[in-house]
């Protein structure tokens, strides 16, 4: 396996994270399915918790993806606010779609910026319209769409939607 934190130490400083980002912990999954960042907040920066399927398939893609979202909480922009994240206890649905539409916002600016990613537009359109169980397919083809056209969100966007 290549070496993840010198894949992940290099997207950090691409994508203008290296002030932000303290420490880095890396935790190999089994699974590409698993994969997450989890980030603390300390004063003026963040400690980072990788946890990457130990295999090299679209590594640098998946790496990146996960500090996408890393940067999504930072930027101003983006708005983010935890405390109108979706409750999965006490709303498993709308967390789910929570998910759902932030990954599509994640893994389509991947698609723009043409870094091969495990979660390309098919894969993720099928997840999405495996979710979507609601909507007819095709109904749930349209929405999964727009979302995906979407060129920007904020993190408020990304909840509404979710509900």
């Amino acid at each position: 396996m290549e070496d993840v934190r010198a894949v992940a130490e290099a997207i950090i400083a691409k994508l203008g994270l290296t002030s932000s980002v303290k420490s880095l912990l890396i935790e190999k999954t089994d699974s590409p399915w698993q994969e997450k960042a989890l980030i603390k907040r300390k004063k003026g920066h963040l400690d980072v918790k990788a946890i990457i399927w130990d295999d090299d398939a679209f590594l640098y893609g998946r790496v990146y993806r996960l500090f996408l979202y890393i940067q999504d909480v930072l930027d101003p922009a983006f708005q983010y606010d935890p405390k109108i994240t979706p409750d999965e206890e006490k709303d498993p649905d709308v967390r789910d779609r929570y998910n759902q539409v932030w990954s599509l916002y994640v893994d389509s600016r991947m698609e723009r910026l043409g870094i091969e990613n495990f979660y390309d537009r098919v894969l993720r359109r099928n997840l999405f319209i495996d979710m979507a169980k609601e909507l007819s397919w095709e109904d749930a083809e349209k929405v999964f769409q727009t979302l995906w056209e979407k060129e920007t969100y904020t993190y408020r966007e990304i909840v509404d939607h979710a509900t």
